[in-house]
């Protein structure tokens, strides 16, 4: 199983971390994410969460009738999946309350609260808007998922989900009192860490992965399986072996809990791995998560210290920004949003040493290619020249997504119809076809080109769009040309 997530905007800066904006101020700051349990036992669709969490002094607290007295209040959360056009697919929401004795004790600092949205997704690309309200205030907190990519459930093939990082992992029993209901998944109450973030004064983190196809048979102590844990650095260095632990198979489907250790860990980010192996039909299963340590207030993470100087030295944060915007990963881009200016700019210049593909030269090559791209983007596709908004237009994104075309037709207007362009790549990484194709039609006859098809994984697909132009301009389609797909 594979998902791919891009997000395109998001209001879920980490508590302390946001400037102090009107904007800001007038919004919820949340933090969320995304879990995928692709478990075949539930058909073709697959299960997924998308988990969130608050911080309790945001919110609007009134008085509570009736005896204890206390101070109550309340949330709306919806979550709304759409397809790559932006029609509705499906949604779920919930209304919920968090309680406190008093309002000193509503606004104390660092207490969360929890949540999370479900829904059952056939396979395919979506676009989803988490959104959760103050019911009181009314301020509203969004988490924008440009981009879910979600396979099916796999069959006879062993396969992990997602692995899911919490604050607390608590095994739920009839002796033990649930303290939050709605977050209980397989008898374990789970307090998500949605954005995988943690502190450096944080000594444990808790993980949470499923394990399906298992080839159980009998149930006897011979059908075995073998699990283990270690965390990289993003250099690639190995930070930490957790080791392996050999299990009895307790069905076709198994929960894989662990608590690990990161007291002393320096300020970084780190990737875990999880690789599953079953010890009856040899099969094996890795998953990857991105987790990230902040340092205490006023302390750099070693990790993105430097003194190398770069072109980007004297430009702005926006302007850092946006060279970056379709570069990073999405995991990456939430965390970028969570830094101060200081950590944004350091953020970005680490990003292209790492990326140097001649380190220790004067030159870096990558970032050189980069700013061109962008200089480019806003001098070609800019809506107006002094706006330098091209970076940001469907041509300018591809262009700095996927880099400089191999081949490009320009079709001007004919008398009447739209002016369209055609990009092609002989070889894309991460695309398992070649020759991909980007066609980009000026909807609105004003130089506005927007993304109409795509034979890239992930993109708009929508192989009419010549027949669609063509009842506007019948000439469009010449008896002899091929039809792009």
């Amino acid at each position: 199983m594979r998902y791919v997530i891009a997000i395109s905007c998001a209001v879920i800066i980490m508590t302390g971390c946001l400037g102090h904006s009107a904007v800001a101020e007038s919004r919820l700051t949340i933090q969320a994410g995304i879990s995928v349990y692709n478990n075949p036992e539930t058909g073709p669709e697959t299960y997924v969460e998308f988990p969130f969490v608050i911080d309790r002094a945001q919110l609007t607290f009134l008085p509570t009738e009736g005896i204890g007295g206390g101070v109550r209040a309340s949330i709306y959360a919806q979550i709304l999946l759409t397809d790559q056009q932006g029609r509705p697919v499906d949604s779920a929401e919930t209304y919920f309350y968090t309680q406190a004795g008093s309002i000193m004790q509503a606004k104390q600092a660092g207490i969360k609260v929890f949540n999370k949205l479900v829904l059952m997704i056939p396979p395919g690309t979506y676009k989803a808007v988490l959104t959760v309200i103050d019911a009181v205030s009314k301020r509203e907190g969004a988490f924008l998922y440009n981009q879910l990519e979600i396979d099916g459930p796999v069959e006879n093939r062993l396969t992990l989900s997602t692995i899911e990082m919490a604050y607390d992992i608590a095994v739920v029993s009839d002796s033990s009192p649930v303290r939050m209901p709605h977050l209980v998944k397989n008898d374990r109450e789970i307090l998500p860490n949605p954005m995988a973030i943690y502190s450096v004064d944080d000594t444990v983190m808790f993980v949470y992965t499923e394990l399906y196809n298992l080839a159980y048979d009998d149930g006897s102590n011979d059908e075995q399986f073998a699990v283990s844990y270690s965390v990289r650095r993003t250099d690639g260095g190995l930070a930490y072996d957790f080791g392996t632990s050999v299990n009895v198979m307790p069905g076709n489907s198994a929960v894989l809990c662990r608590k690990l250790s990161v007291a002393g860990w320096q300020p970084g980010r780190y990737d875990l791995i999880l690789t599953a192996t079953d010890l009856v039909s040899h099969q094996a299963d890795t998953s990857f998560k991105r987790f990230v340590i902040f340092p205490r207030t006023g302390e750099l993470p070693e990790v993105v210290s430097y003194s190398m100087k770069t072109p980007l030295d004297s430009a702005s944060i926006k302007t850092k920004s946006e060279i970056i915007r379709f570069l990073v990963e999405a995991d990456e881009w939430v965390l970028y949003n969570a830094l101060t200016d200081s950590g944004k700019a350091r953020f970005v210049e680490q990003f292209f040493v790492d990326r140097d593909p001649s380190p220790g030269t004067p030159e870096n090559e990558y970032l050189n290619d980069v700013l061109a791209r962008y200089a480019f983007a806003n001098e070609k596709f800019s809506t107006l020249p002094e706006v330098q908004d091209g970076w940001r237009t469907d041509r300018g994104r591809v262009l700095q997504q996927y880099g400089q075309w191999d081949n490009r037709e320009e079709h001007i207007a004919p008398s009447y119809g739209r002016r369209y362009e055609i990009w092609r790549y002989d070889r894309l990484p991460g695309q398992v076809t070649s020759g991909i194709v980007f066609v980009f039609v000026d909807v609105g006859g004003f130089g506005d080109f927007k993304l109409a098809h795509s034979t890239a994984k992930g993109e708009v697909y929508d192989p009419e769009w010549k027949y669609k132009l063509s009842e506007e301009d019948p000439d469009i389609l010449q008896p002899d040309e091929p039809f792009i797909r």
